[in-house]
């Protein structure tokens, strides 16, 4: 990573707000319910994966209808479902006069995620990694991807698979070569088929890649949004190593002042689980200790070392170990030798 500071980071997405690059998509403007369907719902996706390797049109507040009289709720929900996580979607497109559990739900769950995208972002422009992408070029010589329009990766850790079709309360998803974990229940899988993943109306169904270390916010309010001083590390046990960006700024898209990247490997040794995590930056973030929580595992380990010497007290149940830090470079969860 470079060493010199870039200026501006996010300043050209900002100029989008007075100079669009598109024309206007159909849904911002007002119509009533019998124009919309869940064909409508279906292309807006399809619109902004084909988009999607043209950081400027995610920008774009094409994103969510804005409705007008009578409408479908499910459809609004599964609408704002299917692109609450494109990072550049703005919370302030949602009708704040609904009040519907299903849509506190949706904009939750973006909360939670924003350490990450955030992350995604700064990874796009520095970089120029992708932020979505369409299974089809995750695995460009997979015939089982082709025409699969439903489904994409967000930044390298995450699949996310909206509901499409009305009535829906469970879907099928094809992950991609390796193992995931469903976000809600930690479930794993194994990669290069289809599975099922249930989609009541208030889920998203989203899998995360094995080895991610996933940052979210926690203690989120509708009203403030993420207020804590602690920063939860979902850790999902595998082999890979996660890239993370945090800054000074107050959105996803202003001015970058001070900031650190931060790189995270998590990886098997023999039966030692073992996290490493070094920081590149001067900035100092608002949160002072960090929740690890690692998912998935089989039994309770035998210790944990945090920087070599033992973790004080940790708590483990139903398969999810936890502890609290203040922060780390190294953090070895020794399992039995079965494991």
């Amino acid at each position: 990573m470079p060493s010199e500071k870039p200026k501006g980071l996010f300043g050209r997405f900002r100029r989008q707000e007075t100079e669009p690059i598109f024309d206007s998509h159909p849904t911002q403007r007002a119509r009533p319910r019998s124009e919309f369907s869940w064909n409508d719902l279906r292309l807006n996706l399809k619109m902004v994966l084909v988009k999607s390797s043209v950081i400027e049109a995610l920008y774009e507040e094409f994103l969510i209808p804005n409705l007008s009289g009578q409408f479908d709720m499910e459809l609004y929900v599964r609408w704002l479902q299917s692109v609450c996580l494109v990072p550049f979607f703005r919370e302030t497109s949602v009708n704040i006069q609904l009040n519907n559990s299903n849509i506190d739900s949706t904009l939750h769950l973006r909360q939670m995620l924003m350490p990450y995208l955030h992350a995604v972002v700064a990874l796009a422009h520095d970089y120029k990694w992708p932020m979505l992408r369409p299974l089809e070029k995750v695995e460009p010589e997979n015939p089982k991807v082709h025409g699969i329009e439903d489904c994409y990766l967000l930044g390298g850790s995450l699949l996310v698979a909206p509901v499409l079709v009305q009535g829906t309360v469970q879907r099928y998803v094809y992950l991609t070569a390796g193992k995931w974990y469903n976000f809600w229940d930690n479930h794993r899988f194994e990669g290069s088929q289809y599975v099922a993943a249930d989609a009541p109306l208030a889920v998203l169904p989203v899998f995360v890649r094995e080895g991610t270390i996933l940052p979210l916010h926690q203690n989120i309010t509708k009203d403030d949004g993420a207020n804590s001083q602690t920063l939860l590390y979902r850790v999902y046990p595998g082999n890979q190593e996660t890239v993370l960006y945090e800054d000074d700024t107050k959105g996803i898209d202003s001015e970058r002042g001070d900031y650190r990247w931060i790189y995270i490997t998590c990886e098997w040794d023999e039966h030692k689980l073992v996290i490493n995590r070094r920081i590149a930056g001067q900035y100092i973030p608002a949160y002072t200790n960090i929740r690890v929580e690692i998912v998935g595992l089989k039994q309770e380990p035998l210790y944990i070392r945090i920087d070599r010497r033992p973790a004080p007290l940790w708590f483990f149940d139903q398969g999810i170990l936890e502890f609290t830090t203040e922060s780390f470079q190294i953090i070895e969860v020794v399992m039995d030798e079965e494991w």
